[in-house]
């Protein structure tokens, strides 16, 4: 049986926290120096230093301070901290559960082809969420994320293909897909092309 999205916008913000604790441990800034620069209005380190208290790595984890963090970088367009935005307000952390104005984050991100907030949008639109079911307009977002190498986008490709949801069903395509996310390691992948061959 193959195995579909619903879940992947809670998986994504576990990576997404994973993500930023490994970037954290390997290379971590002087937290002081991030928040001179963050003060002074550089949007990258203001980004950086809300993944830091979002992580709780070299700074307490606090929400609060993530958000504020995130959204005076999304103000300069950045698309980082506007996903981050949107995982935020879709989680609840740091402030009330909000998923209309996640949508909205995750829309200015993925518009700027950041691939988690791609992805994120296609679980969305193929579950319905806030806007009408739309298969089609899922696909297409996946796609966008997939073409970028995001291996849960990669998954849910090939899961449209083997449905024939917003695409042609095509077995041949779903198996590409399906593959190119399982070498990233993807177990979801790698189970859905086990039941395949």
């Amino acid at each position: 049986m193959l195995r579909g999205s619903s879940h992947l916008l809670r998986i994504n913000f576990l990576s997404c926290l994973l993500a930023i604790c490994a970037i954290s441990q390997t290379a971590p800034p002087r937290v002081e120096e991030l928040m001179r620069r963050a003060d002074a209005n550089d949007a990258l380190a203001q980004t950086q230093l809300g993944e830091l208290y979002m992580a709780g790595r070299g700074l307490p984890q606090d929400y609060k301070q993530a958000l504020q963090w995130f959204q005076k970088a999304a103000r300069h367009g950045v698309a980082e901290a506007q996903y981050n935005l949107g995982v935020l307000y879709g989680s609840g952390l740091g402030v009330p559960k909000d998923e209309a104005e996640s949508l909205n984050w995750y829309r200015k991100a993925a518009q700027q082809n950041y691939p988690l907030a791609q992805h994120n949008l296609g679980v969305i639109y193929k579950e319905g969420r806030l806007v009408p079911q739309d298969y089609a307009q899922a696909a297409e977002w996946f796609r966008k994320a997939a073409e970028q190498g995001e291996a849960h986008a990669q998954t849910n490709l090939g899961l449209a293909y083997h449905n024939g949801e917003g695409v042609p069903q095509d077995f041949e395509q779903e198996v590409v897909w399906y593959r190119k996310a399982a070498e990233q390691g993807l177990a979801q992948a790698e189970y859905n092309l086990g039941g395949l061959l």
